[in-house]
């Protein structure tokens, strides 16, 4: 799931502290840029790592001074004797992370990561626009939203002075009953949608994806920025009333 965007990161910067799934995080990029995911819970005492200063190899508690790397592995106990191998058999929770696409993604389920999907999006395309915003519902709404064919005649009726704009989202508008059909895909669902174009016996073809779990995939144009592409969404749910 993505936790972060990576311009919201600075390496040697504070932290970002997020709840996805329930579980309340960490974001942060250690000295040499590397991300990382960690609990936001400190393995000592519970202390919050979200006031942590990322130094000495990793994200350092103001507490006690424990420092945790990227990998949750535990590198510094200051208090403790020079003998002491406390660190050695302490482990802050760690969650595997990878960067792609102009965001951080992280893996909060069980056992070893699945394989990072090569969706198109997401393989270093030649020009990529990232954004986030929070919403107010469940997650499930969100994505029942994304994959709906038929609110773009109503809710992104636009009438924009361009006439090229106007020339591809005006089909949206004047076509409110369009046909749909869908069909059950190894990923999710895959919704047609087809709509007249106005003058003539052409049509236009939209194809929407559900990609299980939480995920959205339309092809082709998206505002001005011309023929071609993609737009991906990720519903990633915060609790159970907000996304």
């Amino acid at each position: 799931q993505p936790a972060a965007l990576s311009g919201s990161l600075v390496a040697a910067g504070p932290p970002v502290a997020e709840r996805m799934m329930g579980d309340d995080i960490l974001i942060f990029r250690d000295e040499s840029g590397r991300p990382g995911v960690l609990g936001k819970k400190g393995a000592h005492r519970f202390a919050d790592l979200s006031y942590g200063r990322v130094e000495a190899g990793g994200l350092r508690c103001v507490y006690h001074g424990w420092v945790f790397d990227v990998d949750g592995n535990c590198l510094e106990t200051p208090a403790e004797p020079p003998s002491s191998t406390m660190k050695t058999r302490v482990r802050q929770r760690a969650y595997p992370c990878r960067e792609a696409a102009g965001a951080v993604w992280a893996y909060l389920g069980p056992g070893d990561p699945p394989l990072f999907p090569k969706f198109p999006a997401l393989q270093d395309p030649a020009y990529c626009y990232v954004a986030r915003w929070q919403g107010d519902s469940n997650w499930l709404q969100a994505s029942e939203g994304n994959i709906d064919p038929v609110h773009t005649s109503f809710l992104h009726q636009i009438e924009p002075k361009d006439p090229e704009m106007r020339k591809r989202w005006g089909v949206f508008s004047v076509n409110a009953r369009p046909e749909v059909s869908a069909v059950e895909t190894r990923f999710g669902v895959r919704l047609f949608t087809k709509r007249r174009l106005p003058g003539g016996d052409d049509m236009l073809l939209r194809v929407t994806n559900f990609v299980m779990p939480n995920a959205c995939a339309v092809g082709g144009f998206e505002g001005n920025l011309g023929n071609g592409g993609m737009t991906m969404l990720w519903d990633v749910p915060i609790d159970d009333e907000h996304h």
